[in-house]
């Protein structure tokens, strides 16, 4: 009976003391990641470069503080962005309490952005192992182009933030239903909508396919499945969305506008490429996408190198050209033996993939684009790598972390 107790305390003080080991480990992580965009944010805003890295920052700000004005009651002018106006709101949200301040809002994305490799760590320990999610949370905290997209004014941040919420809510939906992150899933999904409305979908089907046959029973999974569905769809028409996001997404209405967009970004960028491509029918956009795919996961290549900004990319693309082996290596590991726990990123990261590889037309937007994939790759990459060197051995279904409550703090 002594050793029954000892033994039981042991493994109490192990659990208590890793526990408090993760915490250590995922305060470090979020400062270094911190640390880093404070830096490079810093160096942007003394040196204004705002232009040269990302020219949308302008726009936000000179749309935002026109807005603000507009509620300060200080033009009769009111200003309404065309299309995906989320981002101008939350700016002209923070201008109007405290005053036109861009940095202060570069300062927020930061945070936001340090806040992602958090979130890729609960993600990678659901779906793999703790030793996958440290790695994973190393890159994503310390990889150049994360660091420099929400180091900026832009809205990149905010969009991988809300993206990696929803997905880390419909994975522990998968463990158990619980309405309190059903809710959690909507709140982090609505927003998508207003900042990139095709992220919105992507993560919505996504979230509503993985709990088709999953493996808590086809019972369980079809119910899941048809209140997401349900919920999904009353949220769309409360909002007045409905009727018209139908009429817009059959196939040839959706390839229209891509085709359209993507023409427009290789005709007038001076990085774009293969201009006069029609994607606007299936068969031309099936033909096309071998080239949007190595163009979008592999450019800027470096004989193509035609300016400043495409060369201070090259060493990290030497990096992440280095990562490709161990992330097709964990990608075939997750097909094989974690399809269950990974279908869900693997459906998202495998659809905004193909999109963006019709989508895209220069080079720099597609390197900015890349990051919202990039995020969830590590994860394969670390497995990759883990299993490569001899070191994975996943823990079987019964010994995995137990579904995180929201009566708890998440770290």
């Amino acid at each position: 009976m002594p050793e029954v107790v000892k033994t039981t305390f042991a493994t109490s003080d192990f659990s208590v003391e890793g526990r408090a080991e993760e915490r250590r480990f995922l305060q470090r992580v979020f400062l270094l990641g911190l640390a880093l965009r404070v830096a490079v944010a810093s160096f942007i805003a003394l040196l204004d470069l705002e232009s040269f890295f990302g020219g949308d920052a302008g726009t936000y700000d000179w749309v935002g503080w026109a807005i603000a004005r507009y509620w300060a009651g200080e033009t009769a002018f009111p200003v309404r962005p065309a299309s995906q106006p989320g981002y101008f709101y939350v700016v002209a949200a923070f201008y109007f309490v405290f005053g036109r301040a861009p940095f202060l809002v570069v300062l927020v994305n930061c945070a936001i952005g340090a806040l992602h490799a958090i979130l890729i760590y609960r993600i990678a320990t659901l779906t793999f192992d703790r030793r996958v999610a440290r790695g994973a949370a190393l890159l994503t905290a310390c990889f150049p182009s994360l660091v420099l997209w929400s180091a900026q004014l832009l809205k990149d941040a905010l969009v991988i933030f809300c993206t990696l919420l929803s997905l880390y809510a419909v994975l522990v939906l998968h463990q158990r239903f619980s309405l309190p992150w059903l809710a959690l899933f909507f709140l982090a999904l609505l927003p998508l909508h207003s900042l990139r409305n095709y992220v919105f979908y992507i993560v919505a089907f996504s979230a509503l396919l993985s709990f088709v046959g999953h493996k808590r029973g086809p019972v369980v999974g079809l119910f899941v499945h048809a209140v997401l569905a349900f919920v999904f769809l009353l949220a769309l028409n409360s909002l007045g969305l409905l009727e018209r996001e139908l009429q817009t997404l059959s196939i040839e209405s959706v390839l229209e506008q891509i085709h359209m967009s993507r023409t427009k970004l290789a005709r007038f960028a001076q990085s774009g490429y293969e201009p006069e491509v029609d994607v606007s029918t299936l068969g031309g956009a099936l033909r096309f996408l071998p080239i949007g795919l190595v163009y979008l996961l592999l450019a800027p290549f470096p004989w193509s190198i035609a300016n400043v900004r495409q060369a201070i990319t090259l060493p990290e693309m030497v990096l992440w050209w280095g990562m490709l082996p161990w992330l097709l290596r964990g990608i075939a590991l997750a097909v094989r033996q974690r399809l269950a726990n990974t279908f869900a990123i693997l459906l998202f990261v495998g659809s905004l993939t193909l999109v963006y590889a019709l989508f895209q037309g220069n080079v720099g937007t597609a390197y900015r684009q890349r990051a919202q994939i990039l995020v969830l790759l590590f994860i394969f990459v670390v497995a990759g790598w883990q299993r490569q060197r001899g070191a994975a051995s996943w823990a079987p279904k019964t010994s995995r972390p137990p579904a995180p409550s929201l009566a708890k703090p998440i770290s």
